[in-house]
């Protein structure tokens, strides 16, 4: 069994165009969580203000694909200083949430793939000059991926697999502090709700965290995912954390499934007819 896992995480060969597609995304996520609290109006001290400036730079950069790999290494190594040295070391909590960190990871996996084969300018150069060039390449960082997706949800379950939170208690907890003036807090601090909510949620991520492996779970894993992921954005503030997630599901899809749908989407869009309004 673990050969067969090994040969699966190390062995694969596909399609980029997911590893593309996240890193786009990827791009747009580290802005919106990183940009206010590195910006220079919020600096207070000289490795903030750079950290900021080089989360901009080298997101551009990684956005339109430029010297990708290269790139990517460095914003993976800017993503280390912020979380390690801003968050930790300076006692930064918003920078230690697991949020954060999940995004540094995904930074790094990012950065150690061939992540410039698709949707980028160096694969647009290299088609033009007719470089030798394929979006064609190792799937271990998309392996890695669903690896992290399931290490997320599984310690996730584990943590909550206690007294505490399956009779409700740190649920109700978690509720009160964000409910305690709401108009909805009569319903959502409803004791047999909490108690369901707790219950569910623990299923769930065991769930989760077996059927990212098994293909025949996919579908239900995608819509349960989606569920769970866009109930935790409604209902708590937790940032950027649903939406990376909900990102990393790209990975659970084929890769050979993805490129056609991308192939179909790109030529539609390049043949499509003008359209004409009438004022």
């Amino acid at each position: 069994m673990l050969r067969r896992f090994y040969d699966w995480l190390t062995k694969g060969h596909g399609s980029t165009r997911p590893l593309g597609l996240f890193r786009i995304m990827l791009v747009i996520l580290l802005w919106t969580r990183f940009a206010g609290d590195l910006a220079l109006w919020n600096a207070t001290d000289m490795v903030t203000a750079v950290s900021g400036l080089g989360l901009l730079l080298l997101g551009a950069l990684a956005l339109i694909g430029w010297q990708t790999r290269r790139v990517m290494a460095l914003l993976a190594t800017l993503m280390v200083v912020v979380y390690f040295h801003l968050g930790i070391n300076q006692n930064y909590i918003p920078f230690t949430h697991h949020h954060t960190y999940l995004l540094m990871v995904c930074t790094a996996i990012t950065a150690i793939g061939p992540c410039e084969r698709s949707f980028s300018l160096d694969a647009w150069q290299a088609s033009n000059a007719d470089r030798p060039f394929t979006e064609f390449g190792s799937l271990a960082p998309n392996r890695l991926m669903i690896v992290q997706l399931a290490a997320i949800y599984l310690w996730a379950a584990v943590d909550k697999t206690n007294w505490v939170f399956l009779s409700g208690l740190r649920l109700d907890q978690i509720l009160h502090l964000h409910y305690f003036d709401s108009p909805f807090r009569s319903f959502l601090l409803w004791p047999p709700l909490i108690l369901a909510l707790s219950a569910a949620v623990v299923i769930t991520e065991y769930f989760l965290a077996i059927g990212v492996f098994v293909k025949r779970f996919l579908p239900a894993v995608l819509i349960v995912g989606l569920i769970v992921h866009g109930g935790f954005f409604w209902l708590l503030p937790v940032q950027t954390f649903s939406a990376t997630m909900l990102a990393m599901y790209i990975f659970l899809f084929n890769p050979r499934s993805v490129h056609r749908t991308c192939h179909v989407l790109l030529a539609n869009a390049a043949h499509r007819e003008p359209r004409s309004y009438i004022p």
